[in-house]
């Protein structure tokens, strides 16, 4: 399921001549100064109307998110309409004219100046998207961030996190804040809740940086048995990683649950997983 996260769409066309797109790192400060009506425009003229209409542009800047020899925009965009900046945009110009695009979902709080960083220190930059622990649920949405890096290559958004094992430990010193900061409420559904979440991100950590391909599917298939909608979100988000049987058949009873959020996502684990909820 995580793995819609590093969606890529891909479109060309034509803009105006509004921007005058650097073409190296000198050119830079001045596109930076470009106003925001005039990214958000030339990013609906590079997307097309068959895409995504973007609303809103909260940052923006240009820096090589590829190669030294190509300067590339990356913004933080909203196509709610409710100021939701859920998403990263990177656009490039292509060699034989128009504009390249990739999506990258972001649903933890993006600002650029912490989250579009050169961890390397060799000139290209990386993404740090933040995507919520169980997605956005509205205002029942626990706050419990999962931070992955992210690169530009050929065009596609790729998760080298397991590259950049400081970025994951932050994620577990986070939650532990945010766990301690729900044990102080005193709702015990709640905390649990967090410590599910908590868990989640463990997990998630263990299979990334230490490779440990099957770390929380036990406490998964618990998750995929209870009755509350946010815990078996959790379930469908570690099974959708977990190559084991057991994880498909999972997905499969929870694929027919009511809550739609659950059903739609493990349809599409399972779709990911190459194990259409018709197999058996």
């Amino acid at each position: 399921m995580r793995y819609l996260f590093t969606l890529c769409l891909f479109a060309r066309c034509s803009v105006g001549q509004a921007l005058d797109w650097p073409r190296d790192l000198n050119a830079v400060p001045a596109a930076n100064a470009t106003d925001i009506a005039t990214i958000k425009a030339l990013i609906n003229s590079v997307l097309g109307p068959e895409f995504m209409v973007v609303d809103a542009v909260r940052e923006f800047r240009f820096v090589p998110l590829e190669s030294l020899r190509r300067v590339d925009l990356v913004a933080s965009i909203d196509s709610s309409g409710r100021g939701m900046f859920n998403a990263y945009i990177a656009v490039w110009q292509s060699p034989e004219g128009g504009y390249g695009h990739a999506i990258l979902p972001a649903e933890g709080q993006s600002v650029l100046a912490r989250d579009v960083v050169d961890l390397d220190g060799t000139g290209v930059y990386e993404v740090v998207a933040g995507t919520i622990t169980g997605g956005y649920q509205g205002f029942e949405t626990i706050p419990v961030p999962w931070y992955g890096v992210y690169r530009l290559k050929e065009g596609k958004w790729i998760d080298v996190s397991d590259r950049y094992p400081r970025v994951l430990q932050d994620n577990v010193g986070n939650v532990a804040w945010q766990v301690g900061s729900a044990c102080s409420t005193g709702d015990k559904a709640r905390v649990e809740l967090y410590m599910d979440s908590a868990q989640f991100v463990r997990f998630k950590y263990n299979r990334v940086l230490l490779h440990d391909t099957r770390a929380g599917l036990e406490s998964a298939l618990v998750w995929a048995d209870s009755s509350v909608p946010s815990v078996q979100v959790l379930a469908v988000e570690t099974l959708d990683e977990i190559p084991d049987p057991r994880a498909v058949s999972a997905l499969k009873k929870l694929a027919e649950t009511p809550d739609i959020r659950v059903s739609i996502g493990a349809k599409a684990a399972l779709a990911h997983m190459g194990a259409g909820a018709e197999r058996k």
